[in-house]
């Protein structure tokens, strides 16, 4: 006796496999997405925090062998170009978060810059500070009593910064350069 076999051929998906076929898709695409966000927020922090930077240098340099910033405002800012375009509003500085950006001097006889952003997310707050905190410059946060880094030489504290960046949410940044 033969046995008889019958092949059963399938002409298209049955509705398991293409349930399974979409749920895949749906968890590839939502990690792509995560991750895009991830990387988008950490280039704008790193616009943010190079911004910030520019301004800095720009007005430092602007001023030259003077000796205090004891003019520096942020009429003068705007009005002599130390400012991106797109962060002008008006006679205002606004950063990317749409907070309020002042440059002006500080410190004993005006010797150094400050410059405070305003409104920072705590997670954006960490990656500027992250990025700052390479430069020769002292940062800290409105709510905090001392500076994250109080001496140009100081270490990244990211506990510290962590601190600083949760305390308060939106945070504002204040940057200071001699």
């Amino acid at each position: 006796m033969k046995t008889m076999q019958t092949k059963n051929t399938n002409k298209g998906f049955t509705l398991i496999e293409l349930i399974v076929v979409l749920a895949v898709i749906g968890v590839i695409s939502a990690g792509l997405y995560l991750a895009k966000e991830t990387l988008f927020s950490s280039v704008d922090s790193q616009k943010e925090a190079t911004t910030y930077l520019q301004i800095l240098g720009a007005t430092q340099e602007g001023f030259g062998l003077a000796s205090s910033y004891a003019d520096v405002d942020d009429e003068w800012v705007i009005g002599t170009g130390r400012v991106p375009p797109e962060w002008v509003s008006g006679t205002e500085i606004r950063n990317s978060f749409n907070g309020v950006v002042t440059v002006g001097p500080t410190g004993a006889g005006n010797r150094q810059l400050l410059l405070t952003s305003e409104d920072i997310t705590s997670e954006a707050c960490q990656a500027i500070m992250r990025i700052i905190s390479r430069e020769s410059v002292t940062v800290g946060t409105n709510t905090s009593n001392d500076n994250v880094k109080a001496d140009p030489g100081d270490e990244y504290d990211p506990i510290a910064v962590q601190d600083a960046c949760t305390a308060s949410d939106p945070v504002d940044i204040n940057i200071v350069a001699n």
